[in-house]
């Protein structure tokens, strides 16, 4: 059974904070990626990507289709992310060996 609009998680909303983690590593071994929601629909969700060097927010979006998704770590509005690297909140899933492009620059 596929979801609806209304079945797509409401508790994913844009402006929040997420660790995407992955069933499988995509290309380069990497099961986890954080970004900022942009939208939650019944078919996946869009993140923008943190840039691991800059602590932002930047670059395109990732599409991951829900059926592709082991587990979402979620921050909200309600949590404080002042001061919290974010960079290590993937590494911390992905684990120590592996590095995302950005950050062996």
């Amino acid at each position: 059974m596929s979801k609806t609009n209304e079945q797509a998680d409401p508790e994913l909303l844009a402006g929040w904070v997420v660790a995407v983690i992955l069933a499988q590593p995509l290309a380069g071994g990497m099961r986890c990626y954080v970004g900022e929601v942009q939208r939650a629909s019944a078919q996946g969700l869009r993140i923008t990507h943190i840039d691991w060097l800059s602590g932002e927010f930047a670059g395109a979006d990732f599409w991951f289709p829900w059926n592709t998704i082991a587990a979402i770590e979620v921050y909200t509005h309600e949590h404080n992310l002042e001061g919290v690297d974010l960079g290590k909140i993937q590494t911390r899933h992905n684990g120590p060996g592996l590095v995302s492009r950005e950050a062996q620059a």
